[in-house]
């Protein structure tokens, strides 16, 4: 189970995650940050290591001003390219990520 926050407060966002890795009743803390910058937004992650890999080394589609059209039409699309690329898409897998860019807008991506 990974928590991450994310808050938004007088025209900036911050956003934080856990450090566990979780296993059945297992549980240990990584080094391995389940937040992280690639270009201007600063990305954060649940559910797969190899997800967050991809993320951080993916190429983002440029963008002077993110807004939820953006959003839905190009991360989103780039991120689904990129999951399929490297064989991590599949029929039915969930993911989650939270997107912060510029310290202005924070995206819950479900």
């Amino acid at each position: 189970m990974t928590c991450i926050i994310g808050l938004e407060q007088d025209g900036k966002a911050y956003i934080g995650a856990d450090s566990a890795a979780v296993g059945g009743l297992s549980i240990r803390s990584i080094k391995t940050s389940k937040v992280f910058r690639n270009g201007k937004f600063i990305i954060g992650y649940t559910s797969s290591f190899r997800m967050g890999q991809l993320l951080q080394f993916m190429k983002i589609p440029r963008c002077n001003k993110p807004n939820e059209k953006y959003m839905v039409n190009k991360f989103v699309e780039a991120i689904r390219a990129e999951f399929k690329d490297k064989g991590y898409s599949r029929i039915g897998r969930r993911w989650n990520i939270y997107s912060w860019y510029q310290r202005t807008y924070l995206f819950d991506l479900e």
